[in-house]
């Protein structure tokens, strides 16, 4: 619980970091600090100990996944996002199967359960060197400077080919694209007059994004957080009530399993495999969570997930025997593949298409507040309540989250106009000092004030989390 806490309290702040430093960045500190905080594993001898390990890996890991989640939306197409969020969350359901069954492996032959970090240390080293390597690659910087530049303005040459039209010359676009670069513009501006930008340019943004130029510049600033909260609250609060009750279902899963296994005398390595086995079906059948979301739609798929774990919660409360226990297991696997990938896709989906860090921040923050409220709403109950009426408060939760998906999770069809457009108050690339300009020579034209062509500036759509 303590590590899911301080996943929490991260989110938030990584979204804003990620702003600053990177994707790139934030994924290979995440990396490093988990594997800080796997050695302080090997040295775990009392409550303090166990309580820093926890704190340490809640902070890794929360900026680990919410970096992946960003970057992964900022980069896919809604059409297919489904199939490759459910992938994505299919590999790391693999995780879950071989890890426990190592874990358990490794503890079991040497005696001490601590020894099983050495593994973890290895795994989270690996995948350090594996996502440095990666990020050095030509295709990686395309790909981040898609889906990480989402606050910086265009640098001059992109600005110099959508300026470059037959009615400018070379020294003229180059003007154009110098005066924005250097005079970034507040959204709105148009209606109130030259309004600059106070945010000073980051100093260092073309060595945090090696695929940017140094005319490159965020324009983040706190007060965009609350901006972003109250633009996007709508959806906000919408899908976070389906993902608290949804994550606490899932979170569950595993501390209702862990209990059912020592009320039937189940060894330490007995519940490692018992796990193993339900997550291996997930692995298997993850692509039914993708088929589910891109053929029927998220506002469909949230149902039957939800109802799926209520009557898989019933049937741990009705079993009794090791066999019957092992079934429930399977059962939680084929309940969870089912909806593998979907708060990643319907999060992805209704991202900001500007300054959607915060935003994946926010969401992430709820989504993680799912599993340190689940988990101790349902220790609570344990310490008042049999187990099997505890299994049933669960599936009355899974009804509710069924009910508050198909009712409050917007549907596909149901899109926000002015989703497309930048927080108000923020330096947007799309519109600004372009759109200004070009409303000021439609006006000079229609007056008869000038005779100065007008410039066409196609919709910028380049800076979005991925494409309709």
């Amino acid at each position: 619980m303590i590590s899911a806490l301080f996943r929490s309290m991260m989110d938030i702040p990584y979204g804003i970091i990620v702003e600053y430093i990177g994707v790139r960045n934030v994924m290979l500190a995440s990396l490093f600090l988990n594997v800080v905080a796997c050695t302080m594993g090997l040295f775990i001898v009392d409550a303090m100990t166990l309580a820093a390990f926890c704190i340490m890996s809640g902070i890794s890991l929360g900026g680990f996944f919410l970096s992946r989640h960003i970057f992964v939306a900022g980069i896919t197409s809604k059409k297919y996002r489904g199939m490759l969020m459910a992938f994505l969350s299919g590999l790391l359901r693999w995780a879950h199967v071989i890890g426990p069954v190592m874990s358990g492996y490794i503890a079991s032959r040497t005696g001490d359960v601590r020894n099983a970090f050495y593994l973890a240390v290895a795994t989270s080293m690996c995948a350090f060197g594996t996502v440095t390597i990666a990020s050095l690659s030509t295709t990686y910087q395309e790909c981040c400077q898609h889906s990480c530049s989402s606050s910086c303005m265009p640098s001059e040459d992109e600005e110099r080919d959508e300026y470059n039209s037959d009615d400018m010359d070379d020294e003229k676009a180059a003007a154009v694209a110098a005066y924005q670069a250097k005079h970034p513009v507040v959204a709105g501006a148009e209606d109130c007059g030259a309004m600059l930008c106070a945010h000073p340019q980051h100093p260092h943004a073309h060595l945090v994004h090696p695929s940017l130029t140094q005319a490159e510049d965020h324009h983040f600033n706190f007060s965009i957080l609350w901006k972003t909260c109250v633009r996007c609250w709508g959806d906000i609060w919408r899908l976070g009530i389906f993902c608290v009750l949804y994550t606490a279902l899932r979170s569950n899963r595993k501390l209702m399993l862990a209990i059912a296994a020592m009320r039937h005398n189940l060894s330490d390595a007995d519940l490692s495999y018992m796990i193993s086995l339900s997550f291996s079906v997930d692995a298997v059948f993850f692509p039914l969570g993708g088929i589910v979301m891109d053929k029927l739609g998220r506002h469909i798929a949230v149902v039957p997930v939800s109802l799926a774990f209520g009557v898989v919660f019933i049937g741990l409360a009705c079993a009794n025997t090791n066999v019957e226990l092992c079934l429930v297991a399977v059962a939680f696997g084929l309940a969870d593949a089912l909806g593998c990938g979907l708060m990643m896709t319907l999060t992805a989906d209704r991202a900001p298409k500007k300054y959607g860090a915060p935003f994946f921040g926010i969401m992430r923050t709820i989504q993680d507040l799912g599993h340190v409220f689940g988990n101790g709403f349902s220790s609570l109950l344990l310490g008042r309540l049999s187990f099997p009426v505890v299994c049933l408060c669960l599936a009355l939760q899974a009804v509710l989250a069924a009910a508050s998906g198909f009712f409050a999770v917007p549907a596909d069809n149901d899109w926000e106009p002015e989703a497309a457009a930048a927080v108000p108050g923020t330096p947007t690339v799309g519109g600004s000092l372009r759109e200004r300009r070009r409303r000021r020579k439609q006006k000079q034209l229609e007056e008869g004030a000038g005779a100065e062509t007008l410039i066409t500036v196609p919709d910028s759509t380049k800076l979005t989390y991925g494409t309709v």
